[in-house]
């Protein structure tokens, strides 16, 4: 019946009557999700989830408990063995189906971090090479000049480059890790999680908050070392990027216990010209301070 019930909704679902069908089913196509009953023919269901537990290739597939079994204990043993929910039966459809769909978007934005994170770990990759063949022309130039004066000149340049690159290279990692942290939000603001995820939501996010203030702490280096700044003044909505700045540190100052307050006069104006980029990092460097 829920089988049936699934394929009216767009899933595509398959069935096996053991844990060894299982099995054979998941090696040749490994599953979104799995829906898993406690009491089959040789394998129960806990011998099957600890079983793909130990399997690379599978401990990440998350796995629903579908069972009769409603004691205590019994759930218990479900998460201790490596379920992501539990569910008992008689069960509601619609409980069923909401559980899913949760579990599914979880998974989703669980794969969109991990590759945003290989991204970023080949992007990074990729710029440190970049600096390190960048640095050696560098060194070559310098021995190749003949008088002290040329040797300082070559020199301003490397770090002017080296300033230039520094600065280039930790605006374009601030797009991803906005990405993250917006996503992370998204998931701490779900009710529906279990204290385990959302141990594991938070310390994503203090992972990309430790990396955002590194960032910033180069962005700010390079500006300190830079002559002169280059300004992107264009018409803004400021009403808006308040909003959301006020939006994003409400979740943060309610994590770490505090109370955040934004009122905003009427005699400020909505629209301005100036550089967004900017404002939005100078505004976000005063709050993070403040929730330090």
């Amino acid at each position: 019946v829920l089988s049936k019930t699934l394929r009216t909704r767009g899933y595509t679902v398959r069935c096996a009557t053991s844990g060894s069908i299982a099995f054979i089913s998941i090696r040749n196509s490994p599953p979104e999700l799995i829906l898993l009953d406690i009491r089959m023919p040789g394998m129960d269901g806990y011998q099957v989830c600890q079983q793909l537990q130990q399997d690379p290739n599978f401990q990440t597939i998350p796995v629903i408990f579908l069972s009769a079994l409603d004691d205590v204990k019994d759930i218990v043993r479900g998460f201790q063995v490596g379920g992501v929910d539990y569910i008992t039966k008689p069960f509601q459809t619609e409980e069923v189906l909401a559980r899913i769909h949760n579990q599914l978007t979880i998974q989703k934005l669980r794969k969109q971090l991990f590759n945003q994170n290989q991204q970023l770990l080949k992007e990074i990759e990729e710029r440190k090479k970049t600096e390190q063949a960048l640095h050696q022309e560098i060194q070559r130039r310098i021995l190749v000049e003949a008088s002290l004066q040329d040797a300082k000149n070559v020199a301003d340049a490397a770090h002017y480059v080296k300033s230039e690159f520094l600065a280039h290279i930790s605006h374009e990692l601030r797009t991803p890790l906005n990405v993250i942290l917006g996503l992370t939000n998204l998931m701490q603001s779900e009710s529906s999680l279990l204290p385990l995820q959302r141990d594991q939501v938070t310390m994503i996010d203090t992972s990309a908050q430790q990396l955002l203030r590194l960032i910033n702490n180069i962005l700010a280096l390079t500006r300190t070392e830079s002559n002169q700044l280059s300004l992107d003044e264009q018409e803004i909505d400021l009403h808006l990027l308040l909003d959301s700045l006020a939006l994003l540190w409400q979740q943060k100052a309610l994590t770490k216990g505090l109370q955040f307050e934004f009122h905003r006069s009427q005699d400020v104006p909505q629209r301005i010209y100036s550089d967004a980029s900017k404002l939005r990092q100078i505004l976000m460097q005063l709050l993070d301070n403040a929730l330090e």
